[in-house]
């Protein structure tokens, strides 16, 4: 069965329908059903998985796998959930798919509440959804009406989006977001966004998105490029405290002058955070940070996380 495996990994899907046509036994069940899942055609996975449980129960949690996956990419989630929770109720289920279907089904749970949310607020009329936008107060909630602005007419609610960027009480992050949003609606307009006790001009047609800004990436740059072999779990650390700082800053930009102070600042904590020895020399060396900057940072990204 080599040759299907180097058939799958050369993405040479229909040569292995093709040779498998009609299969005889479980390896040639696997091959097919990985085909067919490599072309997208999900349908045909849940036909063959079904199949393949009446003739193989060796692999069946494989198989069983395969299923859940493909009805999620077809984003039947109800049905993926009663999959999932069926397999909760067995009475006995591998050590190493216990942790898989837990996880899974409390994702699932939750993506069906965030779909059946979505579903509701598509059903509010402009003035019923800022009132609802404005009176928001959980964090997650407010992040899921902002993505609601890209199937709105925004340009119809202008008076509802200044009265948002007026309050004081919404994180940064969240009003960042929703202007990233109204770029993608090239909505071009004015507002004074309220944020960190001062009030500022924006316009989201001349704001550039997080990720593409020149400072952002020199600053990952920076990270990924020093020498102390950082692991890679401890590089996201740092990758997320910089970001949970520039979205704090928000509608303000990392100047270049202070890409060096943030990423030492971003470094040592995760140091602390991971209780890594390290010394804060060789970071302050490398980035070239003066510690009496960089030490108020690291106070301000402990408030932040």
């Amino acid at each position: 069965m080599e040759k299907f495996q180097k058939l799958i990994e050369a993405k040479q899907f229909d040569k292995v329908i093709e040779l498998l046509s009609h299969p005889q036994d479980e390896i040639a069940y696997k091959y097919l059903i990985l085909a067919h899942f490599g072309k997208g055609d999900f349908n045909r996975v849940i036909e063959i998985v079904d199949l393949a449980l009446t003739k193989d129960n060796k692999n069946y949690y494989w198989l069983i796998r395969y299923k859940i996956e493909a009805l999620i990419e077809m984003q039947q989630l109800e049905n993926a959930s009663n999959v999932v929770e069926q397999e909760l109720k067995m009475p006995y289920i591998p050590k190493d798919y216990v942790e898989y279907f837990t996880t899974l089904g409390s994702q699932l749970k939750n993506q069906i509440k965030l779909k059946n949310k979505k579903d509701q607020l598509s059903s509010l009329d402009d003035a019923s959804f800022i009132e609802l936008l404005l009176k928001e107060t959980d964090e997650m909630n407010l992040l899921v009406l902002v993505d609601q602005f890209s199937y709105r007419n925004v340009r119809a609610m202008i008076d509802g989006l200044k009265r948002f960027y007026d309050l004081e009480r919404i994180p940064s992050y969240i009003k960042m977001s929703l202007t990233e949003v109204l770029k993608e609606q090239a909505l071009d307009f004015e507002f004074k966004i309220r944020s960190n006790n001062q009030v500022l001009s924006l316009n989201p047609m001349k704001i550039q998105p997080l990720f593409e800004q020149d400072n952002f990436k020199q600053a990952i740059k920076t990270v990924d490029d020093n020498p102390l072999k950082l692991p890679v779990s401890q590089k996201e650390i740092i990758y997320e405290l910089i970001i949970t700082y520039l979205a704090n800053l928000f509608p303000k930009f990392l100047i270049t002058e202070d890409i060096g102070t943030l990423v030492a600042a971003s470094m040592i904590l995760s140091n602390e955070m991971l209780a890594v020895t390290n010394k804060a020399e060789p970071i302050l060396h490398y980035t070239g940070a003066k510690w009496i900057k960089v030490e108020p940072l690291i106070k301000q990204l402990k408030l932040l996380i």
